[in-house]
């Protein structure tokens, strides 16, 4: 008998925005801007969201304003992959950074793919937003696992104000009749700290180094999983898609810096299959160690950064983008494709 699919989720980073957009309030300027330079180079032509515009010169990139129906559309894809919620990375409101989860709780397909928050990823006042938190888990939009417990992720802790932040959530939870959030721990290390306040561990992303292969680069996410195990902690497996963040060591973007040598190999459609297959199977396999039935994908739309699920530009033989009548890129959905037959 064929296991159980456990649930699919996938991360979601949302700068994918016009050169001119505003994004002071998460701290920088010009983010859409900067991730079009990043992706302005025809080598890394490969990666550029399906839904980028291709400027006259051929090589380069801008992101169109962003809207509810290009949104829908994306949530079509990852519906007919069988991806059932997205974790998105929470930023201020009217940030810029936050059209796709505004658009997510209005879209025709929310209960479909659910979403799920991972907070302290950015700027984002966790304490301020309790109530709106605890008023988007009663949703049925949300994501639930454990018998209805909203499922959240912490991508960092900080000191003196996560553990916070973590009871005044339980608390507001009790108070309003919602079940006590399923929270886990995205950051590495701080064991101590993971058990006492956090339901399970999980991840983002594993970075490479020297060009390592992407073989490779799962084994680092299957360390993680034989950690938690061994320190009895449970589990919400991380499975990547990738790291080759080159497009920002050549073209820096201001909220990070990467070293040269920190990138991984490129991977075939076929291994991301494997390896998710492989993330599934530990599941079925250590099904008290991951109770919450679950994995979360890096990701979804991470392509500067190298992970990524959401269709590209479509190449050419000769290694161009490929248009439609219109203009607009012929979308490449061939990794979509690949990974649908196993989910």
């Amino acid at each position: 008998m064929k296991n159980k699919k456990p649930f699919i989720g996938a991360i979601r980073w949302d700068a994918w925005l016009p050169g001119d957009a505003d994004t002071t309030k998460v701290g920088q300027r010009g983010v859409g801007q900067q991730v079009s330079d990043t992706l302005s180079q025809q080598k890394f032509h490969f990666r550029v969201p399906y839904f980028a515009n291709l400027h006259s010169d051929g090589v380069t990139i801008s992101y169109p304003e962003p809207t509810q129906e290009l949104f829908d559309q994306e949530m079509q894809y990852a519906a007919d992959m069988g991806i059932d919620y997205f974790a998105y990375c929470m930023y201020e409101d009217n940030s810029g950074l936050d059209y796709a989860r505004v658009f997510h709780t209005q879209s025709k397909l929310r209960n479909k793919v659910k979403m799920s928050a991972i907070l302290s990823a950015g700027p984002y006042d966790n304490m301020k937003h309790i109530g709106d938190l605890v008023d988007c888990f009663q949703q049925e939009y949300y994501m639930k696992v454990c018998g209805g417990r909203p499922l959240v992720f912490f991508f960092a802790y900080i000191k003196d104000e996560t553990e916070k932040e973590i009871a005044a959530l339980r608390t507001a939870c009790k108070n309003a009749g919602v079940p006590d959030p399923y929270i886990a721990a995205m950051f590495w290390n701080q064991h101590e700290i993971k058990e006492a306040l956090f339901d399970a561990v999980s991840g983002y992303g594993f970075s490479g180094n020297d060009g390592q292969s992407f073989v490779s680069l799962t084994e680092k996410a299957r360390g993680r999983w034989e950690e938690a195990k061994s320190r009895g902690q449970k589990l919400i497996p991380m499975a990547t898609t990738g790291w080759d963040p080159r497009p920002r060591i050549e073209r820096p973007v201001s909220w990070m810096n990467i070293a040269e040598n920190c990138w991984a190999q490129t991977p075939k459609d076929e291994e991301i299959v494997t390896h998710i297959q492989q993330t599934m199977d530990y599941i079925h396999e250590n099904n008290e160690l991951c109770e919450a039935e679950t994995l979360v994908i890096y990701a979804w739309n991470e392509n500067d950064e190298g992970g990524w699920l959401v269709p590209t530009g479509k190449l050419g033989n000769d290694g161009l983008l490929m248009r439609n009548a219109d203009g607009s890129l012929i979308p490449d959905t061939s990794r979509l494709e690949a990974i649908k037959k196993i989910l």
